[in-house]
């Protein structure tokens, strides 16, 4: 048995499912997923104290999509975890040894040192697999999985510009992002992503999207047609599910917009990501700017 940990928000969730999508194709042991602690709230050390403080609370949404692997039951994952965890010198040669009947690893044990999952133990695995090649290898399988369980229900102005116009879905993340030194709202990326579109795009049509889109409305102007999605109360999932209907991506750093872009089926797309952020997760075909 391999158990994922899921934590944090929607987008990162996305990637540890990847991997955890990603070994159950080419393993022969179950792969099953852990959201009882989407917050972290079992790490105490001080620095992971510091850094719940800073981020805003998170939900475990990928229930929304039409995911096929199995959620491990609470009272067995915190015995998985808890367990394999306990930092005795003991246990850690008889981890290095693999005696243990569950093995804790981290994301750079199992990722990097080629680390060779046996189906004679379990593995409880942490991390944020922040690496497109969980994504390469079983593309169309993901695509199909991230599709929404419930139809969106999608209202008749916004469903006539997604099938009339050349959209482009704009993301501003700000949030707890304003706390953690990770905003980029203010500076001249999203000029430079439009002008970039607009020189190549035929009357581009912005779908703005936005986690503070009161803010977006005082402080960013657009020249071209727009209209704010975020205004319609739409969930996280549906959010991610309309900015992969529209032809064209602007995309924070964000692994949030990095999926509705990631997800969009137009062959001819153009997304744009800001420089510097998550190298490993880009598609070659994406513009950095």
């Amino acid at each position: 048995m391999i158990v994922i940990k899921i934590t944090d928000g929607l987008g990162n969730q996305m990637f540890q499912y990847a991997y955890a999508k990603t070994l159950q194709s080419c393993m022969s042991q179950k792969v099953y997923l852990d959201i009882s602690d989407v917050n972290n709230l079992r790490h105490n050390s001080p620095g992971a104290v510091r850094w719940r403080k800073l981020c805003d609370r998170r939900e475990y949404q990928l229930d929304d999509f039409c995911i096929t692997l199995p959620v491990i039951k609470e009272k067995k994952a915190y015995e998985m975890c808890g367990n394999s965890k306990r930092n005795y010198k003991f246990l850690n040669y008889c981890k290095d040894l693999r005696l243990l009947q569950t093995v804790y690893l981290k994301e750079s044990e199992c990722k990097e040192s080629g680390i060779r999952y046996t189906k004679y133990q379990n593995y409880y695995v942490e991390g944020y697999f922040f690496d497109k090649c969980y994504n390469s290898s079983i593309e169309s399988v993901l695509k199909k999985e991230f599709k929404l369980r419930k139809k969106i229900c999608i209202s008749k102005n916004i469903d006539q510009v997604l099938k009339t116009r050349n959209t482009v879905s704009l993301h501003i993340r700000r949030g707890d992002f304003l706390k953690v030194g990770r905003d980029i709202s203010g500076n001249d990326y999203y000029s430079k992503a439009i002008e970039y579109l607009q020189e190549r795009v035929k009357n581009p049509f912005l779908l703005v999207f936005s986690d503070d889109i009161e803010w977006v409305k005082r402080n960013k102007k657009f020249v071209n047609e727009h209209l704010f999605i975020s205004d319609a109360n739409y969930s996280d999932s549906e959010e991610l599910a309309l900015m992969s209907m529209c032809k064209n991506n602007i995309i924070a750093n964000s692994t949030f917009s990095y999926w509705g872009a990631w997800l969009n089926n137009n062959k001819e797309k153009i997304v744009i990501a800001p420089r510097g952020w998550r190298k490993k997760i880009i598609p070659e075909s994406w513009v950095v700017l």
